[in-house]
């Protein structure tokens, strides 16, 4: 016996499974997931004020160090601060090593990595965040 089915339900199935695939874009229930790209243009500016301006990040001096943290990524078993990725290259998660390495009229973007992009795209060390840093001699050669 041979199963045959009419052509509008191979025609329906069809339309469903490209639609289906076509969907793009992710993103989390409640929205965490999200991308703040931050341009410089004055240098008079710290690196802090510019990441301060990215949502949902805080900046705070204490004891002398520079200690930022993205609101909703806090880690028991690791550092709670955000990996620093600089050029592409991994730079720890010392924002005041990050700020004395990059002088800011060299800085062409920042970009903050929230939630599970972050992870994804630099594993454990982003788990509380990624703030990348593009230089403006990077850029250039990309």
């Amino acid at each position: 016996m041979k199963l045959q089915l009419p052509a509008y339900t191979v025609l329906i199935a069809f339309v469903l499974l490209v639609s289906g695939c076509a969907t793009t874009g992710t993103s989390d229930s409640n929205g965490s997931d999200t991308t703040d790209v931050i341009e410089v243009h004055d240098p008079s500016l710290s690196l802090a004020d510019y990441i301060r301006r990215a949502g949902g990040v805080s900046v705070h001096n204490i004891d002398g160090q520079t200690r930022i943290r993205i609101r909703g990524n806090l880690s028991f078993n690791s550092t709670s601060d955000p990996l620093f990725v600089v050029d592409g290259v991994r730079s720890g998660n010392d924002y005041d090593r990050v700020e004395n390495l990059v002088p800011l009229d060299y800085i062409q973007s920042i970009r903050v990595l929230k939630g599970t992009e972050a992870s994804s795209r630099f594993g454990l060390a982003a788990s509380s965040g990624a703030i990348i840093i593009t230089t403006k001699r990077y850029s250039d050669q990309i």
